[in-house]
């Protein structure tokens, strides 16, 4: 995230974004058990009003670890619960490149991906690329 720089952790978007979480208990829940660590960021530069998206990754201590840009409230709650459910995925054996559970595919058949149009991926990665 070479366009970002740390975010305060008193941010006014990420009280927000935990209030928009609470609003689905489940979900709320699962992050406490799931993930350790959220790294926080800010989009250098003042970004478009009409921006309500984020940028997100795993973290870089990897499983239980979420990066991800505070740039709006809404976006930042989004991409909490999408890189909580790779986490997910990843607990439950499926890795982006592997399974050992739930996809049965071999990992060297590939398919066509929703996210990627350059290549084809293994089913755990076209898996990873619906959540």
């Amino acid at each position: 995230m070479d366009h970002c720089y740390p975010a305060p952790v008193t941010h006014p978007n990420i009280v927000k974004a935990v209030d928009l979480l609470r609003l689905w208990p489940e979900v709320y829940l699962q992050f406490k058990e799931l993930i350790e660590r959220v790294y926080l960021f800010c989009e250098k530069g003042d970004p478009p009003d009409n921006v309500v998206g984020c940028c997100c990754g795993s973290g870089p201590e990897g499983f239980g670890a979420i990066a991800a840009t505070v740039t709006n409230h809404v976006g930042f709650a989004e991409a909490l619960v999408h890189e909580m459910s790779h986490h997910k995925l990843r607990a439950l054996g499926v890795d982006f490149e592997t399974a050992q559970h739930i996809v049965t595919n071999p990992s060297d058949a590939t398919y066509p991906s929703p996210i990627r149009y350059d290549c084809y991926c293994p089913m755990s990665a076209v898996l990873h690329a619906q959540v």
